[in-house]
């Protein structure tokens, strides 16, 4: 997750800390949704899968 990112975003301005909590819980939400859904395994397992560009996508 981004949870390191936004303390950063907001020492600098650019996010409100009730921003960067919210975005946080927003985030949580998701990846409970995705375990719950398909299991902690199919998370890892696409944490460790190669970004594609959109450059890449094949549609």
């Amino acid at each position: 997750m981004r949870r390191a990112v936004y303390p950063k975003r907001v020492q600098t301005g650019r996010m409100t800390a009730a921003e960067a909590e919210r975005e946080i819980g927003r985030m949580q939400a998701v990846y409970d949704t995705i375990a719950k859904l398909f299991g902690r395994r199919a998370i890892t397992k696409a944490a460790e899968a190669p970004l594609v560009t959109s450059g890449q996508a094949r549609y």
